[in-house]
Protein backbone atom coordinates (compact mmCIF):
# COMPACT_ATOMS: atom_id res chain seq x y z
CA UNK A 1 0.00 0.00 0.00
CA UNK A 2 2.58 2.18 1.17
CA UNK A 3 4.22 1.99 -2.13
CA UNK A 4 1.81 2.23 -4.46
CA UNK A 5 0.89 -1.25 -5.57
CA UNK A 6 -2.97 -0.97 -5.24
CA UNK A 7 -3.40 2.83 -5.84
CA UNK A 8 -5.59 1.96 -8.86
CA UNK A 9 -7.78 -0.31 -6.55
CA UNK A 10 -7.65 2.00 -3.84
CA UNK A 11 -9.06 5.25 -6.13
CA UNK A 12 -11.72 2.72 -7.29
CA UNK A 13 -13.23 2.86 -3.77
CA UNK A 14 -12.29 6.38 -3.36
CA UNK A 15 -14.49 7.01 -6.75
CA UNK A 16 -17.35 4.84 -5.56
CA UNK A 17 -17.21 6.70 -2.18
CA UNK A 18 -17.36 10.07 -3.91
CA UNK A 19 -20.47 9.24 -5.88
CA UNK A 20 -22.24 7.64 -3.52
CA UNK A 21 -22.22 10.92 -1.65
CA UNK A 22 -23.98 10.11 1.59
CA UNK A 23 -22.06 10.16 4.76
CA UNK A 24 -19.78 6.57 4.58
CA UNK A 25 -18.22 4.89 7.95
CA UNK A 26 -14.43 3.40 6.27
CA UNK A 27 -12.72 1.16 8.99
CA UNK A 28 -9.33 0.56 7.60
CA UNK A 29 -6.90 -2.10 8.70
CA UNK A 30 -9.18 -3.14 11.99
CA UNK A 31 -7.85 -4.81 14.64
CA UNK A 32 -4.13 -4.39 13.63
CA UNK A 33 -3.01 -4.68 17.37
CA UNK A 34 -3.67 -8.67 16.73
CA UNK A 35 -1.85 -10.78 14.65
CA UNK A 36 -5.03 -12.09 12.90
CA UNK A 37 -4.41 -10.15 9.71
CA UNK A 38 -1.40 -9.19 7.22
CA UNK A 39 -1.67 -5.72 8.02
CA UNK A 40 -1.56 -6.11 11.49
CA UNK A 41 1.47 -4.62 13.87
CA UNK A 42 2.72 -8.32 14.52
CA UNK A 43 3.49 -8.90 10.66
CA UNK A 44 4.89 -5.76 9.60
CA UNK A 45 8.31 -5.62 11.61
CA UNK A 46 6.74 -4.55 14.97
CA UNK A 47 6.63 -1.35 13.59
CA UNK A 48 3.37 0.47 14.01
CA UNK A 49 4.96 3.47 11.59
CA UNK A 50 4.43 1.14 8.83
CA UNK A 51 0.92 0.41 9.52
CA UNK A 52 0.42 4.84 10.25
CA UNK A 53 1.89 5.51 6.53
CA UNK A 54 -0.03 2.93 5.11
CA UNK A 55 -3.57 4.68 6.65
CA UNK A 56 -2.93 7.78 5.93
CA UNK A 57 -1.69 6.77 2.01
CA UNK A 58 -5.12 5.90 1.61
CA UNK A 59 -7.10 8.70 3.33
CA UNK A 60 -4.73 10.57 1.05
CA UNK A 61 -5.96 8.82 -2.18
CA UNK A 62 -9.70 9.31 -1.28
CA UNK A 63 -9.38 12.82 0.22
CA UNK A 64 -7.61 13.62 -4.10
CA UNK A 65 -10.84 12.24 -5.47
CA UNK A 66 -12.83 14.31 -3.08
CA UNK A 67 -14.51 11.58 -1.20
CA UNK A 68 -15.05 14.25 1.63
CA UNK A 69 -18.16 12.42 2.69
CA UNK A 70 -15.97 9.34 3.81
CA UNK A 71 -15.39 9.05 7.86
CA UNK A 72 -12.55 7.65 8.76
CA UNK A 73 -12.92 5.12 11.41
CA UNK A 74 -9.42 4.17 13.12
CA UNK A 75 -10.46 0.83 14.83
CA UNK A 76 -8.24 -1.50 17.47
CA UNK A 77 -9.20 -4.62 19.18
CA UNK A 78 -9.89 -3.87 22.90
CA UNK A 79 -6.91 -5.98 23.94
CA UNK A 80 -3.61 -6.56 21.91
CA UNK A 81 -2.03 -9.16 21.32
CA UNK A 82 0.85 -9.63 21.78
CA UNK A 83 0.81 -6.88 24.48
CA UNK A 84 3.72 -5.66 24.07
CA UNK A 85 4.77 -1.79 23.94
CA UNK A 86 5.52 -2.00 19.96
CA UNK A 87 2.00 -2.96 19.74
CA UNK A 88 0.33 -0.38 21.82
CA UNK A 89 -2.71 0.50 19.85
CA UNK A 90 -1.73 4.21 20.81
CA UNK A 91 1.18 4.05 18.75
CA UNK A 92 -0.45 3.24 16.18
CA UNK A 93 -3.28 6.48 16.09
CA UNK A 94 -2.54 7.85 12.83
CA UNK A 95 -3.21 11.49 13.72
CA UNK A 96 -6.42 13.66 13.70
CA UNK A 97 -6.16 14.97 10.76
CA UNK A 98 -6.74 11.41 9.59
CA UNK A 99 -9.55 9.91 12.10
CA UNK A 100 -12.61 10.80 12.47
CA UNK A 101 -13.76 8.54 14.64
CA UNK A 102 -12.50 6.11 17.04
CA UNK A 103 -14.00 2.69 16.92
CA UNK A 104 -13.33 -0.50 19.34
CA UNK A 105 -14.28 -4.14 18.63
CA UNK A 106 -14.38 -6.58 21.53
CA UNK A 107 -16.11 -9.94 22.25
CA UNK A 108 -17.89 -11.37 25.03
CA UNK A 109 -16.44 -14.72 23.95
CA UNK A 110 -17.78 -16.41 27.16
CA UNK A 111 -16.77 -20.04 27.91
CA UNK A 112 -16.64 -20.93 23.93
CA UNK A 113 -12.81 -21.00 24.03
CA UNK A 114 -10.07 -22.80 26.31
CA UNK A 115 -9.04 -19.03 27.17
CA UNK A 116 -11.90 -17.50 27.85
CA UNK A 117 -15.10 -16.75 30.37
CA UNK A 118 -17.61 -14.53 30.68
CA UNK A 119 -17.35 -10.54 30.64
CA UNK A 120 -19.37 -8.02 31.44
CA UNK A 121 -20.00 -5.39 28.94
CA UNK A 122 -18.46 -2.50 30.66
CA UNK A 123 -15.15 -4.42 31.11
CA UNK A 124 -14.76 -4.91 27.44
CA UNK A 125 -14.23 -0.66 26.79
CA UNK A 126 -14.14 0.67 29.47
CA UNK A 127 -10.92 1.51 30.37
CA UNK A 128 -10.01 1.93 26.48
CA UNK A 129 -12.46 4.45 26.03
CA UNK A 130 -11.66 6.35 28.94
CA UNK A 131 -8.01 6.43 27.62
CA UNK A 132 -8.85 7.39 24.36
CA UNK A 133 -11.26 10.53 25.39
CA UNK A 134 -7.48 11.68 27.44
CA UNK A 135 -5.75 11.51 24.35
CA UNK A 136 -8.03 12.80 21.90
CA UNK A 137 -11.01 14.35 23.79
CA UNK A 138 -12.91 15.93 20.58
CA UNK A 139 -13.09 12.44 18.67
CA UNK A 140 -16.49 10.39 18.68
CA UNK A 141 -16.07 7.18 19.74
CA UNK A 142 -18.04 3.83 18.45
CA UNK A 143 -18.27 0.11 19.78
CA UNK A 144 -17.36 -0.86 15.91
CA UNK A 145 -17.78 -4.62 16.61
CA UNK A 146 -18.90 -6.06 19.79
CA UNK A 147 -21.38 -9.09 21.01
CA UNK A 148 -21.68 -12.20 23.21
CA UNK A 149 -21.88 -15.80 22.93
CA UNK A 150 -24.59 -17.72 24.74
CA UNK A 151 -22.47 -20.07 26.46
CA UNK A 152 -20.81 -19.35 30.21
CA UNK A 153 -23.50 -17.10 30.93
CA UNK A 154 -26.95 -15.48 30.27
CA UNK A 155 -26.72 -13.28 27.30
CA UNK A 156 -30.27 -11.92 27.38
CA UNK A 157 -29.54 -10.38 30.22
CA UNK A 158 -25.99 -8.98 29.02
CA UNK A 159 -27.89 -7.24 26.13
CA UNK A 160 -30.47 -5.65 28.58
CA UNK A 161 -27.60 -3.68 30.30
CA UNK A 162 -26.77 -1.69 27.28
CA UNK A 163 -28.28 1.02 27.60
CA UNK A 164 -27.51 1.24 31.64
CA UNK A 165 -24.12 1.09 30.47
CA UNK A 166 -24.42 3.52 28.02
CA UNK A 167 -25.82 6.41 30.54
CA UNK A 168 -23.13 5.56 33.23
CA UNK A 169 -19.62 4.11 32.74
CA UNK A 170 -19.84 4.03 28.87
CA UNK A 171 -21.20 7.07 28.37
CA UNK A 172 -18.90 8.73 26.13
CA UNK A 173 -19.87 6.00 23.44
CA UNK A 174 -21.30 7.84 20.32
CA UNK A 175 -22.44 4.87 18.59
CA UNK A 176 -22.62 0.91 18.62
CA UNK A 177 -22.48 -1.80 16.07
CA UNK A 178 -23.40 -5.44 16.94
CA UNK A 179 -21.52 -7.82 14.95
CA UNK A 180 -24.54 -10.09 13.87
CA UNK A 181 -23.21 -13.30 12.47
CA UNK A 182 -22.80 -16.94 13.36
CA UNK A 183 -19.01 -17.21 13.19
CA UNK A 184 -16.63 -18.47 15.60
CA UNK A 185 -20.03 -18.63 18.20
CA UNK A 186 -23.40 -17.83 17.42
CA UNK A 187 -23.03 -14.25 17.91
CA UNK A 188 -26.59 -13.23 16.54
CA UNK A 189 -28.56 -11.16 18.27
CA UNK A 190 -31.62 -13.76 17.50
CA UNK A 191 -29.44 -16.73 18.86
CA UNK A 192 -32.22 -17.56 20.89
CA UNK A 193 -35.66 -15.89 21.49
CA UNK A 194 -34.27 -14.60 24.52
CA UNK A 195 -31.96 -12.24 22.91
CA UNK A 196 -33.93 -11.35 20.21
CA UNK A 197 -36.42 -10.18 22.42
CA UNK A 198 -33.63 -8.14 24.55
CA UNK A 199 -32.54 -6.71 21.79
CA UNK A 200 -35.95 -5.43 20.36
CA UNK A 201 -36.35 -4.31 23.81
CA UNK A 202 -33.44 -2.19 24.32
CA UNK A 203 -33.88 -0.36 20.79
CA UNK A 204 -36.97 1.18 22.47
CA UNK A 205 -34.58 3.14 25.29
CA UNK A 206 -34.94 6.59 24.29
CA UNK A 207 -30.84 6.89 24.21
Amino acid sequence: IINGKWDSYIRSWAKAGAAFGSPLFLRVGHEFNIQNYPWGIVNNDKDPQIYIKAFRHIVDIFRSEKADNVKWVWSPMNYSYPDEAWNDWVAAYPGNNYVDWIGFDGYNWGTTQSWSDWQALKYLFRDQMRRAKRLWPDKPIMIAEFAAAEQGGDKAAWIRELPKYLKTSLREIDAFVWFDHKKETDWRINSTSRALTAFKDILSDPL
